[in-house]
């Protein structure tokens, strides 16, 4: 059984890896995605990323039609080109995942021979109240859907045997031109179309039974205002399920446990991906090393004087914790490291409470079978370099990166102690009590975002990224060593972090954006 999955996508630059990573982790063979003239770019990080993955990019041609007149087009299309190859397809958007509680696809599709089409009913979820678009993977941002008796529940999306579609005959996108009685439900039992409406909507409301399809159809309000600034005129009437499922708070009441497995199969793939990405970007810079010499020159903003605020702040302002003793990053101390360069450290937050791993998350757990946090710092350069001893994969709250190393800028600080900033958002590493978690965040560093380092032995495993993370002392040593010398891509990623950030982004500029599960 060969199972495809496709998609016609429109801005979704951010998230579209995830969607993707989902759909292989599901066991999907192939994801056949056609880009409708997104202004974002989302291609050149799809091709960089994919790999062996078996990911068909096709570009829509540019058209005022109403979209969802080329999304059946497209339907109709893919259900004639790849008949004879798969022997189900699924049609799904961008913001539609296929949840079977743990299930592989071939295995929930094994049991139905007797159907030649399933419809999945929408679980819709809220805004979730989010204002600012959550990083990380939308499916696990977003925890809260509306109850089965909400009526845009009963919409459905489906996958179909292809052969069953009569050429051309594709009208809607929320069904196939099956029989009712030759279409399944999520359960396995026959379908109950809405009486006096065409297929696509249910008549019960779902119960949800061996499948949904998670629809995060409101998602942030910031994903709100940059669709509604492209949204078609014949979408803006306020009864749309977009608007009617943003603007109603019975969308965020419920929550739906995903399944352990599926989210560690996407983490396993978002890292392959990963890996993929940053082999691909090296490339890149290898045949095109004179061009980004020249993007790096032509940044006209370096020679803008920097204005350097005072820090004799008056009490009332520390009082407020409006102040902060920071401005750029800054290199470790001399006295902190051993003989050589790099040096190996436990981290310990301001109580002095080691830094352990727990279940794959960075957390304030002081057992002592807990394993510990591993920094390294580089003489000479503000960057901490965090990981496991065997670079086992481990979490961040709030950071989204899928990384074995995790970089982060350090900033000293006065009484010995250092504050780690992200190196793409500048906020703040923080060690919070209350929930025994570590999380990236705030602005500003208090006394929870400072950490003390407690030098430990080199250890062996660690040895070979320090010495290759040492050679990488410039642009051109970057390019000429990443790919050969690096002993994981993922420290190709981590000398990524250590270069200005004027060369940051002039390999954007020439390579693409990097995907913000690597920086």
């Amino acid at each position: 059984m060969r199972c495809a999955v496709c998609c016609v996508a429109k801005n979704e630059s951010k998230e579209i890896l995830y969607w993707i990573s989902w759909y292989i982790a599901l066991g999907f063979d192939t994801v056949i995605l056609f880009d409708d003239n997104s202004i974002y770019d989302s291609v050149a990080k799809i091709i960089r990323a994919k790999g062996n993955f078996d990911i068909r990019l096709i570009r829509v041609s540019q058209s005022a039609t109403y979209h969802a007149v080329r999304q059946v087009q497209i339907y109709n299309h893919v259900s004639t080109t790849y008949r004879d190859e798969f022997d189900w397809i699924a049609f799904f958007d961008a913001d539609e995942y296929l949840d079977l509680y743990g299930e592989d696809i071939k295995d929930f599709l094994s049991r139905m021979n007797d159907y030649d089409s399933v419809a999945f009913n929408w679980a819709n979820y809220g805004w979730n109240g989010h204002v600012m678009r959550p990083s990380g993977p939308p499916v696990l941002a977003y925890t809260k859907h509306g109850a089965p008796d909400l009526f845009w529940n009963r919409h459905t999306k489906v996958i179909t045997r292809p052969t069953a579609i009569p050429q051309n005959s594709i009208a809607y996108v929320h069904a196939s031109p099956v029989p009712a009685e030759r279409t399944a439900s999520a359960d396995g039992q026959p379908i109950r179309w809405l009486d006096g409406h065409r297929a696509g909507l249910t008549q019960n409301e779902p119960d949800w039974k061996g499948g949904r399809l998670i629809h995060l159809q409101a998602r942030s309000m910031e994903n709100y205002v940059q669709r509604e600034y492209l949204r078609e005129d014949l979408r803006r009437h306020p009864d749309d399920p977009s608007n009617s499922v943003f603007y109603d708070p019975r969308y965020n009441e419920q929550t739906t446990p995903i399944n352990v497995a599926y989210v560690e199969k996407m983490f396993h793939l978002l890292h392959f991906m990963s890996c993929n990405f940053m082999r691909s970007m090296m490339i890149t810079l290898e045949e095109n090393y004179l061009g980004l010499v020249s993007l790096c020159k032509s940044d006209i903003t370096k020679e803008i004087p920097i204005y350097q605020e005072s820090k004799n702040f008056s009490q009332g302002e520390k009082n407020e914790r409006w102040t902060s003793d920071h401005s750029e990053p800054s290199s470790l101390m001399e006295e902190v490291f051993s003989e050589g360069t790099g040096s190996l450290f436990e981290l310990e937050t301001f109580e002095r409470t080691t830094i352990g791993i727990k279940n794959g998350n960075v957390s304030l757990d002081p057992l002592s079978e807990t394993p510990k946090l591993l920094a390294l710092a580089l003489k000479g350069k503000p960057i901490l370099h965090l990981m496991m001893a065997d670079f086992g994969r481990f979490s961040i709250r709030n950071d989204p990166r899928v990384l074995r190393i995790l970089t982060y800028e350090v900033h000293t600080n006065s009484d010995g102690s250092i504050s780690l900033t992200h190196p793409r958002t500048g906020r703040y590493v923080s060690a919070r009590m209350n929930s025994r978690e570590v999380e990236v965040g705030l602005q500003r560093a208090y006394d929870w975002e400072k950490f003390y380092l407690r030098p430990i032995e080199m250890k062996s495993s660690v040895n070979m990224l320090a010495r290759f993370l040492e050679s990488v002392t410039s642009l051109r040593n970057f390019v000429a060593k990443g790919l050969a010398t690096a002993p994981m891509e993922d420290a190709i990623a981590a000398a990524f972090c250590t270069l200005p950030s004027y060369e940051r982004k002039a390999i954007a500029r020439l390579a693409g954006e990097v995907p913000e599960f690597i920086y």
